[in-house]
């Protein structure tokens, strides 16, 4: 399997904060799913509730 997360950050000096707010709140959340499959995806959001990316699971072609 693949995970793919992809997020637009603002471009400001706080960018590598906002980031760590998303990661720590998205790692609690992604416990909460049970098992990862392919097809598997869902919207990311801000603090403030904008989406601002998605994250992924694709099948790996061998």
């Amino acid at each position: 399997m693949k995970f793919s997360l992809e997020v637009d950050l603002p471009e400001t000096p706080d960018a590598h904060a906002e980031l760590g707010r998303l990661l720590r709140g998205w790692g609690d959340e992604i416990t909460d799913l049970g098992e990862l499959v392919p097809g598997d995806k869902q919207d990311v959001y801000d603090t403030e509730y904008n989406r601002i990316g998605s994250w992924s699971v694709d099948a790996v072609a061998e």
